[in-house]
């Protein structure tokens, strides 16, 4: 009889633990990326540049992938005393765009996507989202607004580098991806 139970309770057991990494692995491939943010405020306060970061710090806390940004990667080579402050802070700051890089800024990027690139990863340039900010956009004529602006739009945010690396067993994803 304690054979019996000890059977049956063995098989629960096990039955459980495969009915919980089915759920898991269902939630973790087939759920919007997007849908983690519904209910949070501070996503929804955030706009271009800022909003694109909190996205991927976040999928990083809750697992879907691994993000460091160039100027973490910067920070770590001073750390290690491969690279100096001054050094860092000249190549921190770089364009809006790939073109408007600096040649010291896009010798270091190039070397941060070899880095990165030779240990598995995906990096993924995002260029700096450009817009009016409303208190800009109010002081320009209605007439000005409704003609397309073509001057200089200020930044949000700076652009960023990514890193990217996809845990084992998660697939590559399309919406994560975005390039």
């Amino acid at each position: 009889m304690t054979k019996y139970l000890l059977k049956r309770i063995l098989h629960g057991l096990v039955s459980i633990v495969i009915v919980v990494a089915l759920v898991m692995i269902m939630i973790y491939t087939m759920l919007d990326r997007n849908l983690v943010f519904a209910g949070d405020t501070k996503y929804s306060h955030t706009s271009n540049n800022a909003r694109v970061a909190y996205k991927y710090s976040k999928w990083e806390d809750y697992g879907y992938l691994d993000y460091v940004t160039y100027s973490d990667w910067l920070n770590e080579l001073v750390s290690s005393g491969e690279l100096t402050e001054e050094e860092r802070s000249a190549v921190v700051g770089f364009g809006r765009t790939k073109a408007q890089d600096s040649e010291q800024v896009s010798e270091y990027v190039k070397k941060f996507t070899k880095y990165y690139k030779s240990q598995g990863y995906t990096v993924v340039r995002k260029d700096a989202v450009m817009m009016l900010m409303p208190s800009e956009s109010s002081m320009i004529p209605k007439v000005k607004r409704r003609v397309p602006y073509s001057g200089s739009v200020p930044t949000v945010a700076s652009s960023s580098f990514l890193r990217i690396k996809m845990s084992h067993w998660h697939p590559v994803w399309e919406n994560i991806l975005q390039i």
